[in-house]
């Protein structure tokens, strides 16, 4: 085994440990992202818990009916009350601004406020609405909190945010790791001295060069995104802010997780503060809402940063060889079969614009070629640097996704019919010829019925 691991070069070995972090990060999102599916599906399928179901089998269906409907008009009165108190002119305040009011500051504000008299009236007509049935009146209120109590999903979903940053934070702390094991003196991020005595206790000086490497990693994820980003871009020379569509979401989902675990998901003045420079449709007091959408797109962005951090990443730190590229392909093959085109050229971009004599080069510049012309760069210019490039004429995939890059439906059909002869399986759900069946009906005929096969290990689709 020592001596397998000898023959690897650096740059096998730093991949396999960017490979292996990139790996957990995207399992773990993946998991996520089944969670919430889970989450909607029970959603659609649940039931009115044991409890309720007890009241409501002591009643008729006219009278749960009543006791739901008295809820709602004893709900809406004492709303409608509360807005009063809190729409009113301002006394003090010229300007009339307003801090909202905490949830669990409303039965306190209704008593205190407007006072007990008014608080026992809302409660003296709701039990006449439910005819003085205490059964009813105790039936419409558990039923009215248990429809307005949040749903799986959306309970989830408040979980799913800060475990998905979680995960980005680790791969991010894992590749900072990796860069600073292999330059110690680079990064000085902690200011966190070592004692004497903490010193001794360790074996020896690697111990102390590990942990003074933890306490710059750490200084570096305890600080905002935004720093993230100085780091990353002054030291390792990429841009966090390029390698996602939206930066703005990407730092909001970050402030987003920090009011949820800290303010029960009511925007505070951090929150403001870090989402100051763009509209983010939130006031102070507000409550942010975490539902399957957002949590999935935000799922999206995480996965994203995280893929195109790492493999960026790997190719600045090993320049030369093919490791970036062996892992980037399944990733941006994974990019295109979404059609997640901008995606793609990011994670090919660092990669192919630097020559490396990989065997696996060939189909990820194709795939990359694909990408920016589908992101809308001219065929013409694409054209003009696939002509100066000749693939492996024994290499019939490699020829196949050249002539179909290029729309070039008569080599493409020439090739397809090689594949028929020759008794292989057409790779008919590449992006490249999927792209090339849609175009061209001939080409779609020849396609129908024929196998599939896989052009890399891909990675696991995210939903």
């Amino acid at each position: 085994m020592s001596d397998a691991i000898d023959s690897f070069s650096q740059g096998q070995r730093i991949s396999l440990v960017f490979g292996a972090a990139l790996t957990r990060f995207t399992s773990a999102l993946n998991d996520l992202h089944e969670l919430l599916k889970l989450a909607a599906t029970a959603d659609r399928t649940r039931k009115r818990p044991d409890d309720l179901r007890r009241l409501g089998d002591l009643l008729t269906s006219q009278q749960r009916k009543t006791g739901e409907r008295a809820a709602e008009k004893a709900f809406a009165t004492a709303n409608e009350q509360l807005e009063k108190l809190n729409g009113g002119p301002p006394v003090e305040s010229p300007a009339g601004k307003r801090h909202p009011i905490a949830p669990e500051q409303a039965v306190a504000i209704l008593i205190i406020l407007i006072g007990p008299d008014a608080t026992g009236e809302v409660a003296r007509t709701y039990l006449e609405e439910c005819g003085e049935d205490p059964d009813i009146a105790r039936y419409g209120l558990s039923y009215f909190q248990w429809t307005r109590a949040a749903s799986l999903v959306e309970r989830t979903a408040l979980s799913v945010l800060p475990a998905s940053l979680a995960s980005l934070e680790e791969l991010i702390g894992s590749v900072l790791r990796i860069w600073l094991t292999m330059h110690p003196d680079a990064l000085n991020a902690s200011n966190k001295s070592m004692t004497a005595g903490d010193a001794s206790s360790y074996a020896s000086g690697d111990d102390i060069k590990r942990w003074a490497i933890d306490e710059a990693v750490r200084g570096v994820i305890d600080g905002s995104a935004s720093h993230w980003r100085d780091v990353i871009l002054k030291n390792l020379k990429v841009d966090m802010r390029e390698l996602v569509a939206d930066w703005s979401a990407f730092l909001e989902a970050v402030a987003r997780r920090h009011v949820i675990v800290h303010s029960g998901g009511r925007v505070d003045q951090r929150y403001l503060d870090d989402t100051g420079t763009y509209d983010h449709g939130h006031e102070l007091g507000d409550t942010v809402v975490c539902d399957h959408a957002y949590i999935s797109a935000t799922l999206d962005t995480f996965h994203e940063l995280g893929e195109a951090l790492a493999i960026g990443l790997l190719a600045k730190l090993v320049p030369a060889g093919g490791e970036p590229a062996a892992l980037a392909a399944p990733f941006v093959l994974g990019a295109l079969e979404r059609s997640n085109w901008r995606h793609a050229l990011v994670l090919s971009q660092a990669v192919v614009t630097t020559e490396r004599g990989s065997s696996v080069l060939d189909e990820l510049r194709i795939n990359w070629w694909m990408a920016r012309r589908e992101c809308g760069e001219p065929l013409e210019v694409i054209t003009s640097e696939v002509d100066k490039w000749t693939p492996n004429e024994e290499d019939l995939p490699i020829r196949l996704g050249k002539a179909a890059l290029l729309f070039d439906e008569e080599a493409t059909h020439l090739i397809l019919l090689e594949y028929k002869r020759g008794g292989g399986e057409i790779p008919k759900n590449w992006p490249l010829v999927v792209a090339m069946r849609q175009k061209f009906p001939s080409i779609q005929k020849m396609c129908s019925g024929a196998g599939q096969v896989s052009r890399s290990n891909r990675p696991k689709k995210r939903r």
